[in-house]
């Protein structure tokens, strides 16, 4: 049986809402230990290319490299929800029932990250680690 790694990471925008992206990493594990072990492996930011597209970028922490770039359009790829109300920096929403499925472009949601700045526009944001889970089955499709 393989496992894979499922990442829930996000953070706060402009508006004091909680945007969360819920993305499983393309890596197979032979065991549920070996993908308990690579739990805090992996990493994931916004980056804007030269053409000002905006894409997630899943990195292996451990090696450096991408393991997976996703597109917006990519909607099978991963699953963004968003607060229904604002939360301070420190409390994060628990419960499903206090999000809702965010379609916003990731265009859209890095200048809510990551407001434009006149001395150093940001072509970069690395979302906040919030829990792994471990999914079993080699199901590439399963966020």
């Amino acid at each position: 049986m393989n496992y894979k790694v499922k990442v829930k990471t996000g953070n706060l925008i402009s508006t004091g809402q909680q945007v969360c992206f819920h993305l499983p990493v393309p890596a197979l594990f032979d065991s549920h230990e070996a993908a308990e072990g690579a739990i805090n492996r992996f990493g994931v930011c916004l980056i804007k290319d030269d053409d000002q597209t905006v894409s997630v970028y899943i990195i292996d922490k451990e090696v450096l490299d991408v393991v997976d770039v996703i597109y917006w359009d990519e909607w099978w790829k991963y699953k963004c929800v968003i607060s229904k109300d604002t939360f301070p920096d420190v409390a994060i929403p628990k419960n499903n029932e206090d999000y809702e499925p965010c379609a916003l472009y990731f265009e859209t949601l890095f200048r809510m990250f990551a407001p434009p700045s006149d001395e150093s526009p940001l072509h970069q944001f690395t979302l906040t680690h919030i829990s792994s889970t471990i999914i079993q089955g080699d199901n590439p499709d399963g966020v």
